[in-house]
């Protein structure tokens, strides 16, 4: 595998730099109806398996966001992985503000398969209808690499589910492929490629 990673390895020298580390990376693929989406972006995930609370993203290998859950900032850059010398540029940072996008009180998980489970969650424990349904196929793994990538909901409520589900497992496990059903949207996404890395990445604060 080509290192595109070399791309993120900068000379900065500040003391007050905030420090990444990550190692792995998810190349993540869509299907419509059980087949490719061709319009869907070329999009990877870059994580750290100890540590949840951040991730990059990489989009249409120009783009990409490094988003801190835990300082409530994402780190914006541009980049070419395509040239011989390597290029990265942060644009820019925006501090946002959590906001579930609606309330989950209630979290049935049910095994309906080998390493396959039905989570369903409730507005109420009592609610009928369930405002979010997800079939997750799972795989045991080395380190823990259960995380919703392009879910489109807070950290909170996934660290909710992910916790929910943990609870039904016993050793690490990583997140194959799902199907998400909810804002009458349904979504089917899985890893195409799994890679080891070794990036550490240090941005100043301003």
């Amino acid at each position: 595998m080509k290192k595109i990673f070399l791309l993120f390895i900068f000379a900065i020298s500040c003391v007050n730099a905030q420090t990444y580390t990550f190692d792995y990376q998810l190349k993540i693929g869509k299907k419509i109806k059980m087949s490719p989406d061709k319009n869907f972006e070329n999009y990877s995930l870059l994580i750290n398996s100890k540590n949840p609370q951040y991730d990059i993203g990489l989009h249409n290998n120009s783009y990409g966001a490094l988003s801190d859950d835990d300082k409530h900032i994402a780190y914006h850059f541009s980049y070419s992985p395509n040239r011989r010398t390597e290029r990265f540029s942060f644009n820019d940072n925006l501090k946002f503000t959590p906001q579930d996008e609606f309330e989950i009180d209630h979290i049935l998980v049910e095994k309906i398969g080998e390493n396959k489970y039905a989570i369903k969650c409730y507005k109420k424990q009592n609610a009928k209808r369930p405002v979010l349904d997800i079939i997750a196929s799972l795989k045991p793994n080395e380190d823990d690499l259960i995380r919703f990538y392009y879910l489109d909901l807070s950290h909170n409520i996934q660290t909710k589910i992910i916790n929910s589900l943990k609870e039904k497992l016993n050793g690490n496990y990583i997140l194959e492929e799902y199907t998400a059903n909810y804002r009458n949207c349904n979504s089917h996404y899985f890893i195409e490629k799994l890679d080891k890395i070794n990036l550490t990445l240090s941005i100043p604060n301003k």
